[in-house]
């Protein structure tokens, strides 16, 4: 029985407005201060206040390290919140400010102080932003559409929502943020100035979305306060869920792709294709395809299992990224290729999401206890692994071969590395896509998995039952 006052169905439609709620949310917030706070601070910090980009390289390595930590501990942490508006939404409210603020001191960094007193106050506050306040919000934002239905279509669908919106709202502040800060004048202050009006847009946006958004997936009284009891198997439940490490391998590896292919192809189009201005119409195409591929799944997911379309797709990513590599000085063959290659890892996008919620369904019957952020946090964590293998580790295999970004013309091997890196990253990513789904048996599983625990059924042998 559900706890009296709730008659919300848990496989009950989300509706329209809901949908329309989880779009500004994700687009406003989590893609917009993701975005503003991960890409146009590294331009800000190297070309505006003119830090050291190996100092600040070394900075968002050893920062995303201590994140995938923090993503555990706030997940297990939302695990145990129970109130009238549910686990996540109270999150996402209360971090809100806090966030927008930590991002727009990303961009206070006094001018005056020395060099090291600034690299402190970028290690203080990057890591405020990121791997405190993005993680405090982002964790239970995820965790939403498990929240809203058990429904494993819908989940998908809100999922595709999401990657539709995500890419959205980075376009939307980044080509907003920098033609305002070049109309201002450029300088720091004018930098502060925008920042701090898309961080009240953001603000907005949020509380819009908590305030429309319900959650029908609730605790009953007993269960809540059992749950409270059990809290310290919050963790050791997810780890010993197998498909808690899919969920982190899928989305290091999709996060991997879209990092690096961001990371290497200024490179590329430098010095191969010798005008980097192509590099805005290769990442065009690429964001576009995979935004369009990701929503795609809305449709998809509803006839098709998630890794029987992940396998499609993913053959026509690998079958695009050989037609780019049999032509890799053509630009016709490289736009082509592109957007062939970002079929797969759109709905990879998409798909990744509703894996992870579907692992918390099925970690709550693999080890009878349920912790649907805990196990969402798989996300968080493959998205800073695939940030730190996309961005930390190439540039260091950059730097290995020789590459100096002050030289007019680079070394042989440095010429090598990048177009290996850029050509092959690909596909090697879209094999083990291939390969990982071949193996996932959860799409299959999963309406007996959910019908089990309806009857409060467990798998026999469940170590951590409440």
């Amino acid at each position: 029985m559900r706890k009296k006052g709730y008659n919300l169905n848990e496989f009950a439609a989300i509706s329209l407005k809901e949908k329309i709620a989880y779009f500004v949310g994700e687009c406003g917030s989590c893609g917009m201060f993701y975005y503003l706070t991960i890409t146009l601070s590294t331009y800000f910090f190297t070309d505006v206040m003119h830090l050291s980009a190996t100092t600040l390289g070394a900075i968002i390595i050893a920062s995303r390290i201590f994140d995938g930590v923090s993503d555990l501990i706030v997940g297990s942490l939302v695990d145990r919140t129970h109130t009238r508006w549910g686990k996540a939404r109270p999150w996402v409210l209360l971090s809100t400010l806090p966030y927008a603020l930590a991002m727009v001191l990303l961009y206070c960094l006094p001018a005056t102080w020395t060099t090291a007193h600034q690299v402190a106050y970028v290690v203080i506050t990057y890591n405020l932003a990121v791997t405190i306040c993005y993680t405090v919000e982002n964790i239970p934002w995820g965790s939403l559409p498990a929240l809203m239905t058990r429904d494993k279509v819908q989940r998908s669908q809100m999922h595709s929502i999401r990657m539709l919106a995500s890419p959205l709202g980075s376009a939307i502040g980044v080509s907003t943020a920098m033609p305002l800060i070049s109309a201002m004048g450029g300088r720091q202050q004018d930098w502060i100035t925008v920042m701090s009006i898309l961080a009240v847009v953001g603000i907005l946006c949020n509380i819009f979305a908590v305030v429309v958004i319900k959650e029908r997936v609730v605790s009953q009284p007993e269960e809540a306060a059992q749950n409270k009891k059990n809290n310290r198997k919050d963790i050791p439940s997810a780890v010993h869920n197998p498909y808690w490490w899919v969920a982190i391998l899928i989305t290091l590896v999709w996060n991997t792709f879209s990092v690096a292919t961001a990371t290497l192809t200024p490179y590329y189009t430098k010095y191969f294709l010798l005008n980097a201005q192509i590099t805005t119409a290769i990442n065009n195409a690429q964001t576009i395809t995979m935004a369009l591929s990701a929503f795609s799944c809305y449709w998809l997911t509803k006839k098709l299992e998630k890794s029987t379309i992940l396998k499609g797709t993913m053959v026509i990513s690998l079958a695009g990224q050989l037609l780019l590599i049999s032509n890799a000085l053509n630009l016709t063959v490289i736009l082509v290729g592109t957007v062939l290659r970002s079929v797969g890892f759109g709905c990879m996008g998409a798909c990744m999401f509703a894996m992870a919620t579907d692992a918390i369904e099925y970690g709550h019957w693999f080890t009878g206890h349920r912790a649907e952020s805990t196990t969402y946090s798989a996300v968080g964590i493959g998205n800073k692994l695939g940030v730190l293998l996309g961005s930390g580790i190439l540039t260091i295999l950059l730097g290995a071969a020789g590459y100096d970004g002050t030289l007019a013309v680079q070394s042989a091997s440095a010429m090598a590395m990048i177009r290996f890196l850029y050509l092959w990253t690909p596909v090697v990513l879209a094999v083990v896509t291939i390969v990982i789904m071949c193996c996932y048996r959860l799409d299959k599983r999963y309406d007996t998995v959910v019908s089990d625990l309806q009857r409060g059924l467990f798998r026999e042998g469940a170590p951590y039952r409440d």
